[in-house]
Protein backbone atom coordinates (compact mmCIF):
# COMPACT_ATOMS: atom_id res chain seq x y z
CA UNK A 1 0.00 0.00 0.00
CA UNK A 2 3.03 2.26 0.14
CA UNK A 3 3.24 2.46 -3.63
CA UNK A 4 2.07 5.28 -5.80
CA UNK A 5 0.72 2.92 -8.48
CA UNK A 6 -2.81 2.46 -7.12
CA UNK A 7 -3.54 6.17 -6.56
CA UNK A 8 -2.42 6.91 -10.13
CA UNK A 9 -4.57 4.09 -11.52
CA UNK A 10 -7.58 5.21 -9.45
CA UNK A 11 -7.21 8.84 -10.52
CA UNK A 12 -6.79 7.98 -14.21
CA UNK A 13 -9.67 5.49 -14.20
CA UNK A 14 -11.94 7.92 -12.41
CA UNK A 15 -11.00 10.62 -14.89
CA UNK A 16 -11.85 8.38 -17.84
CA UNK A 17 -15.06 7.01 -16.32
CA UNK A 18 -16.40 10.49 -15.60
CA UNK A 19 -15.06 12.02 -18.81
CA UNK A 20 -18.47 13.42 -19.75
CA UNK A 21 -18.51 15.46 -16.54
CA UNK A 22 -14.97 16.78 -17.03
CA UNK A 23 -15.38 17.59 -20.73
CA UNK A 24 -18.59 19.48 -19.95
CA UNK A 25 -16.89 21.61 -17.29
CA UNK A 26 -13.56 22.09 -19.11
CA UNK A 27 -14.01 21.87 -22.91
CA UNK A 28 -10.26 22.05 -23.57
CA UNK A 29 -9.86 18.55 -22.04
CA UNK A 30 -11.63 16.89 -24.96
CA UNK A 31 -8.41 16.46 -26.94
CA UNK A 32 -6.72 14.74 -23.97
CA UNK A 33 -9.77 12.51 -23.45
CA UNK A 34 -9.84 11.61 -27.14
CA UNK A 35 -6.20 10.49 -26.95
CA UNK A 36 -6.88 8.39 -23.84
CA UNK A 37 -9.98 6.73 -25.34
CA UNK A 38 -7.77 4.47 -27.43
CA UNK A 39 -6.35 2.92 -24.25
CA UNK A 40 -9.62 2.92 -22.30
CA UNK A 41 -10.23 -0.84 -22.37
CA UNK A 42 -6.69 -1.74 -21.31
CA UNK A 43 -6.73 0.85 -18.53
CA UNK A 44 -10.07 -0.54 -17.38
CA UNK A 45 -8.86 -4.13 -17.14
CA UNK A 46 -5.68 -3.08 -15.33
CA UNK A 47 -7.74 -0.92 -12.95
CA UNK A 48 -10.10 -3.80 -12.22
CA UNK A 49 -7.28 -6.15 -11.25
CA UNK A 50 -5.27 -3.55 -9.33
CA UNK A 51 -8.32 -2.46 -7.34
CA UNK A 52 -9.28 -6.03 -6.42
CA UNK A 53 -5.73 -6.71 -5.20
CA UNK A 54 -5.71 -3.40 -3.32
CA UNK A 55 -8.96 -4.32 -1.56
CA UNK A 56 -7.42 -7.61 -0.48
CA UNK A 57 -4.15 -5.94 0.50
CA UNK A 58 -5.67 -3.13 2.59
CA UNK A 59 -7.45 -5.58 4.88
CA UNK A 60 -4.18 -6.98 6.19
CA UNK A 61 -2.30 -3.74 6.71
CA UNK A 62 -2.03 -1.75 9.90
CA UNK A 63 -3.03 1.68 8.67
CA UNK A 64 -5.26 4.32 10.22
CA UNK A 65 -8.97 3.61 9.91
CA UNK A 66 -9.61 6.71 7.81
CA UNK A 67 -7.01 5.69 5.23
CA UNK A 68 -8.42 2.17 5.15
CA UNK A 69 -11.91 3.55 4.46
CA UNK A 70 -10.74 5.97 1.77
CA UNK A 71 -8.62 3.30 0.09
CA UNK A 72 -11.51 0.83 0.21
CA UNK A 73 -13.87 3.37 -1.36
CA UNK A 74 -11.27 4.18 -4.01
CA UNK A 75 -10.70 0.48 -4.74
CA UNK A 76 -14.40 -0.33 -4.97
CA UNK A 77 -15.21 2.62 -7.21
CA UNK A 78 -12.12 1.95 -9.33
CA UNK A 79 -13.21 -1.68 -9.72
CA UNK A 80 -16.66 -0.59 -10.95
CA UNK A 81 -15.19 2.02 -13.28
CA UNK A 82 -12.51 -0.38 -14.50
CA UNK A 83 -15.09 -3.06 -15.23
CA UNK A 84 -17.19 -0.63 -17.24
CA UNK A 85 -14.19 0.78 -19.12
CA UNK A 86 -12.72 -2.64 -19.86
CA UNK A 87 -15.97 -4.41 -20.71
CA UNK A 88 -14.96 -4.93 -24.35
CA UNK A 89 -11.79 -6.83 -23.41
CA UNK A 90 -13.55 -8.75 -20.65
CA UNK A 91 -16.31 -9.76 -23.08
CA UNK A 92 -13.71 -10.96 -25.63
CA UNK A 93 -12.10 -13.17 -23.00
CA UNK A 94 -15.42 -14.91 -22.23
CA UNK A 95 -16.98 -14.87 -25.71
CA UNK A 96 -17.04 -18.66 -26.03
CA UNK A 97 -19.21 -19.12 -22.93
CA UNK A 98 -22.67 -17.68 -23.66
CA UNK A 99 -23.86 -18.01 -20.05
CA UNK A 100 -20.95 -15.97 -18.69
CA UNK A 101 -21.31 -13.43 -21.50
CA UNK A 102 -24.95 -12.96 -20.58
CA UNK A 103 -24.08 -12.50 -16.91
CA UNK A 104 -21.40 -9.95 -17.79
CA UNK A 105 -23.93 -8.05 -19.89
CA UNK A 106 -26.44 -8.10 -17.00
CA UNK A 107 -23.84 -6.76 -14.57
CA UNK A 108 -22.87 -4.06 -17.06
CA UNK A 109 -26.48 -2.97 -17.48
CA UNK A 110 -26.90 -2.73 -13.70
CA UNK A 111 -23.70 -0.70 -13.23
CA UNK A 112 -24.02 1.76 -16.14
CA UNK A 113 -26.18 4.25 -14.16
CA UNK A 114 -23.42 4.47 -11.54
CA UNK A 115 -20.49 5.03 -13.92
CA UNK A 116 -20.21 8.80 -13.52
CA UNK A 117 -20.51 8.84 -9.73
CA UNK A 118 -18.17 5.88 -9.41
CA UNK A 119 -15.67 7.64 -11.64
CA UNK A 120 -15.87 10.84 -9.62
CA UNK A 121 -15.39 8.90 -6.38
CA UNK A 122 -12.37 7.04 -7.80
CA UNK A 123 -10.92 10.31 -9.08
CA UNK A 124 -11.40 12.17 -5.79
CA UNK A 125 -10.15 9.34 -3.55
CA UNK A 126 -7.22 8.62 -5.88
CA UNK A 127 -6.29 12.29 -5.92
CA UNK A 128 -6.46 12.39 -2.12
CA UNK A 129 -4.23 9.32 -1.86
CA UNK A 130 -1.78 10.88 -4.33
CA UNK A 131 -1.61 14.08 -2.30
CA UNK A 132 -1.25 12.12 0.93
CA UNK A 133 1.56 10.05 -0.61
CA UNK A 134 3.64 13.16 -1.19
CA UNK A 135 2.80 15.06 2.01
Amino acid sequence: MNTIFFPIVATLTGFLASSAFFSEKIPSLRSVLDQLKAYQAIIGVVALFVSVFTLIDIMGLRVPFSIRVITSIAAASTAVSGFLLGITNIRKFFETDQKVSGQIEDIKNKLIPYQAISGLMAFACGLYLLIRYFF
